[in-house]
């Protein structure tokens, strides 16, 4: 069966906005008609792979596990995207729903290199979970930044460099997708309204 709806990706680091824009986006358009379901990578959702995967890289202790691999850890993020490919977003779109996701596959690189996963086993890794989107492209991949971090305590230095690899990751990979960057320096309205204004369906 081909792919009917519309996949629109919301990229960025962690606490910049993407999840509230997600669903600020997911309301409007439910309110003007459209079949939509917000998603998450790696998962939010109790009983799937991506909520185990999501437990297990922000709390690995309370999983029984002591410590993981940055390696291994990116290897899980894209077992669980490919899990959440198969049995979620792709029966989605092809029933015609609208699938808003936060997050892609461009975090499995800049948080693994960042984190000192082997480069080599990233572009592979990568390259599995492509092979997983193959005819699914996203209409828009909205880029998201911010001048400053939203957490408090979050390290300035850490902020800048990820905004930099997730800005080489766009310009390495985003020549097939239609990138639109976005800031949350302003208020939510006017992000939201500005997001809105990229995407095809209007109201």
């Amino acid at each position: 069966m081909s792919v009917r709806g519309n996949l629109i990706v919301f990229e960025g680091a962690d606490g910049i906005g993407k999840t509230q824009l997600t669903k600020r986006v997911t309301e409007h358009l439910t309110a003007h008609g459209v079949a939509c379901v917000p998603m998450a990578f790696p998962g939010l959702q109790a009983g799937t792979l991506g909520w185990l995967v999501n437990e297990l890289h922000h709390n690995c202790a309370s999983c029984g596990v002591a410590k993981i691999d940055p390696t291994s850890m990116q290897v899980l993020h894209i077992a669980a995207h490919i899990d959440a490919i198969e049995q979620q977003i792709r029966p989605a779109l092809e029933s015609g729903t609208w699938v808003i996701l936060d997050r892609f596959w461009w975090s499995t690189l800049v948080y693994g290199r960042i984190l000192g996963a082997r480069p080599k086993s990233l572009a592979g890794m990568v390259d599995v979970e492509r092979h997983h989107w193959r005819d699914i492209q996203p209409v828009c991949i909205f880029l998201v930044s911010r001048s400053k971090p939203a957490r408090e305590g979050e390290s300035l230095d850490r902020h800048i460099q990820l905004q930099q690899e997730y800005a080489a990751v766009a310009e390495q990979y985003g020549r097939d997708n239609r990138v639109v960057p976005v800031s949350t320096d302003s208020t939510i309205e006017d992000t939201v309204a500005s997001v809105l204004a990229e995407i095809p369906v209007r109201g």
